[in-house]
């Protein structure tokens, strides 16, 4: 074999070697652009199945916040409409007093259009009659009078006599209509003046109802306002009447009221305060009277005191405990006995 013909193999053995170098770094190339090209989750079954449990999870948790949101303003909706339902038929009753109150200050007014005009008839008349006697007198003391005038002016005289008699008595009528229809007026503006306080004040409100004495005392710990009512079983509201309003500035949140005999006890559990006020419905304010006030260093959060009769049931519901007190406000410390203690069974 020649040199050229060894030089040309060698050549082509190069040539395929380099052939063979550059598939290899083209299999490779194609490799690394698999890899990356590839999702970093399709490696593995459980993978798979992690993400989509999590994908599904959240699809369902969406789903499901979505139906509670629906759900939630729906109520709220309901809610509302309940609300604006009871502020328009309170609205309807007012309106229902109003125009009853108008009829009746119209009926009024009529009454005393009425009134002033029999009033007026009746001066009228009583002047006539003034002058019927004294021209009766004149001609009498003149002996101008015959029989016959006699006649006439006792005639003329009784006539007068029997009108201003007749608008005496429908004066009299007219004058006790007034009065029953000033009262009916009165009636119904305290009504009205009721609905509007409890349409403005909803006794819902955050409020608490404490009965004591023949009344309900609706109190709004938040800004310390309270309403009294006047209790009546007998009437179709058991809450008829209004009898004062208005807002104490040191009984708020954190103060618990607790009726018992003619007394409410302001009590604070967190630092066992208390001030014991007399009640008294006829005063401006009903807690006008402060009997006394102190501390107890042994009733305090955790406590639930319950009036029963003339006793004081100090109740501790975290372990069922108990303490009865003996009720006194003429001591220094209302409960100056403790009559038994105990746990209660309630089973």
């Amino acid at each position: 074999m020649s040199k050229e013909e060894l030089e040309r193999q060698k050549i082509e053995s190069e040539i395929a070697k380099n052939n063979a170098e550059q598939n290899k770094l083209y299999s490779e190339a194609r490799e690394v652009e698999k890899r990356l090209n590839e999702k970093w989750y399709s490696k593995s079954v459980l993978i798979k199945y992690i993400i989509a449990g999590l994908v599904s999870g959240i699809l369902i948790s969406v789903s499901w916040m979505s139906i509670f949101k629906n759900i939630l303003d729906s109520k709220l909706e309901v809610i509302e409409n309940e609300k604006k339902l009871h502020q328009i038929e309170k609205s309807k009753e007012i309106l229902t007093y109003k125009e009853k109150l108008e009829s009746l200050n119209l009926f009024k007014d009529n009454l005393l259009e009425k009134n002033k005009t029999y009033e007026d008839k009746i001066t009228k008349l009583s002047n006539n009659l003034k002058i019927l006697k004294n021209n009766y007198d004149s001609l009498l003391a003149s002996s101008q009078l015959t029989e016959e005038n006699k006649i006439i002016y006792r005639k003329d005289e009784n006539t007068v006599e029997n009108l201003i008699q007749e608008l005496n008595s429908e004066l009299l009528s007219l004058k006790k209509e007034k009065s029953i229809i000033a009262l009916q007026s009165q009636q119904i503006s305290k009504q009205l003046y009721n609905r509007i306080s409890k349409l403005n004040v909803p006794l819902s409100q955050d409020s608490s109802l404490i009965p004591i004495s023949n009344c309900i005392l609706n109190w709004i710990p938040d800004n310390g306002e309270y309403r009294l009512w006047r209790f009546d079983p007998n009437q179709t509201d058991p809450i008829p009447d209004l009898v004062q309003k208005g807002a104490w500035s040191t009984i708020r949140t954190g103060h618990v009221l607790i009726p018992i005999q003619d007394y409410l006890l302001d009590w604070i559990p967190d630092n066992g305060e208390y001030r014991l006020w007399r009640f008294d419905p006829n005063q401006t304010d009903p807690l006008s009277d402060l009997v006394q006030k102190g501390a107890w260093s042994t009733i305090r959060t955790g406590h639930v005191l319950i009036p029963i009769q003339d006793y004081l049931l100090d109740w501790m519901p975290d372990n069922e405990e108990y303490r009865l007190w003996r009720f006194d406000p003429n001591q220094t410390d209302p409960l100056p006995d403790l009559v038994r203690s105990g746990i209660l069974n309630w089973k």
